[in-house]
């Protein structure tokens, strides 16, 4: 039970990074994030939801907050050039890990390596412009 609840946080924190990533383009988003355990046969599902990102989120990139009441802490948040990287660490949970994005116009793809107490988890991330935001 555990695992899932910090497979769903990883996967929340991963797509959440999307809309504050510096060398994005503002508009519509399609965010996909394919997960794997080692040591799991079982697939997990792809998780991919749609959002707007802002002009304003796009010129003042910002890494996501900690959801309320976690111990959870992003560091090292860099944007250089396209690509971002960061690290999390959430003590309380025995969850750390650490991510990248890379962007090439109006896409982009990341990774992120977590380990969640004694399992490794693998975060593919994959991203698509779609146009512009709905009104």
């Amino acid at each position: 039970m555990k695992m899932l609840k910090w497979m769903a946080a990883g996967s929340a924190i991963a797509l959440s990074l999307g809309a504050y990533a510096g060398p994005m383009n503002p508009g519509k988003w399609q965010i996909t994030v394919a997960t794997s355990i080692a040591g799991m046969d079982d697939a997990v599902p792809p998780t991919t939801v749609t959002e707007c990102v802002t002009s304003e989120e796009a010129a003042n990139p910002q890494p996501p907050a900690a959801g309320q009441g976690s111990d959870c802490k992003i560091n090292d948040y860099k944007v250089s050039g396209n690509s971002i990287t960061w690290s999390i660490s959430c003590p309380k949970e025995e969850l750390s890990g650490s991510g990248s994005m890379t962007f090439s116009g109006d896409s982009y793809t990341g990774a992120t390596k977590m380990k969640i107490g004694d399992a490794a988890v693998t975060q593919k991330l994959t991203g698509q412009r779609l146009g512009a935001c709905d009104k």
